[in-house]
């Protein structure tokens, strides 16, 4: 075995955008469709976003991503981020069907999403109906943190109860 192949149970380590360009050939030869959605769009490595995301960026779609983030992913983890980027662009999320407020509209696709990805192939710490969010307590002196730690537990509680497998459109109403 190769010191650079990665393994199914180890995370990716250091990600430079030739490493990213390695995991990229594997996800092509075990998901081909998938991975000839992200073959054709402009890839950005940013420290700006905490883990990856996809938008149509002065006429081209584009891929960000956080080597941070994405060096911390195993494999399976990787291609089910992969994965999940594609179905915002196959389900026309960041363009004709894009909504406001962002903020709302990426929650509601991105469970509408999870709901059709296994849940053991996403990133930790993603949202999926039927269950919580996973977040820090705040601690006593940070009254700002405990603000939002009300505003994260009310949002938790509203995905824990919403059913899998609904439409964007749903999510966003509800």
């Amino acid at each position: 075995m190769q010191t650079n192949e990665i393994i199914e149970d180890k995370t990716v380590g250091d990600l430079s955008s030739s490493k990213l360009d390695k995991l990229l050939i594997q996800f092509l030869l075990d998901e081909p469709f998938f991975s000839s959605i992200i073959a054709r769009v402009r890839k950005i490595r940013t420290l700006s976003i905490p883990t990856a995301g996809v938008s149509v960026h002065e006429n081209t779609i584009t891929l960000y991503w956080n080597p941070k983030f994405i060096s911390g992913l195993t494999k399976r983890k990787f291609f089910g981020l992969m994965k999940h980027e594609c179905y915002h662009l196959i389900f026309k999320h960041v363009t004709s069907r894009k909504q406001d407020p962002h903020m709302l509209w990426n929650i509601a696709t991105d469970l509408a999403i999870n709901s059709i990805i296994n849940f053991d192939d996403l990133p930790d710490g993603g949202l999926f109906p039927g269950k919580p969010l996973k977040f820090k307590e705040a601690d006593d002196e940070n009254v700002i943190d405990k603000k939002m730690q009300e505003s994260a537990s009310k949002l938790s509680n509203a995905i824990e109860s919403f059913p899998v497998g609904k439409a964007s459109e749903w999510y966003m109403e509800k």
